[in-house]
């Protein structure tokens, strides 16, 4: 896959690499959750951890790159499937996400926090419990 032509999040494991990454928005498709859709998404840009503030007023970033991915309205299935991703609270992964300048896309060697406890809906429902409002933040992220 010629990765440059992608323009949308994905994801893959430490095992997998940058080639065997896949898109978000196909995980867990099933009847009741045919896709996760677009305007599901909220991605921050890459950003750096710390601002410096410098003996003469200017700032600085510095730090590590980290970004933060907004999910909102998981299905069960979909929820499962970013799940399978979570090894640890802080899991190594591959992901492909907005650089700093929020309009290129880049491949990129980061560490995982996942959420502890999901914001779900009725675990009884058709839909198997809507997830709502999930936050992966990616931290220490290393271009590829």
């Amino acid at each position: 896959m010629a990765w440059e032509t992608v323009f949308e999040i994905m994801i893959g494991t430490l095992a997998g690499g940058v080639g065997g990454m896949v898109k978000v928005s196909t995980l867990g498709q099933g009847t009741y959750a045919p896709k996760i859709a677009e305007g599901s998404f909220t991605v921050d840009p890459l950003a750096y951890s710390v601002v410096v503030v410098l003996g003469d007023g200017t700032e600085q970033e510095h730090g590590w790159l980290q970004a933060e991915w907004h999910i909102n309205g998981l299905r069960g299935s979909q929820y499962s499937a970013i799940e399978a991703y979570k090894t640890a609270h802080t899991t190594q992964l591959y992901i492909r996400t907005l650089k700093n300048d929020g309009k290129t896309w880049g491949n990129y060697l980061v560490n995982a926090i996942f959420p502890v406890k999901p914001n779900r809906g009725d675990p009884t429902a058709v839909e198997d419990g809507v997830v709502s409002d999930y936050t992966i933040r990616f931290i220490q992220a290393l271009e590829q």
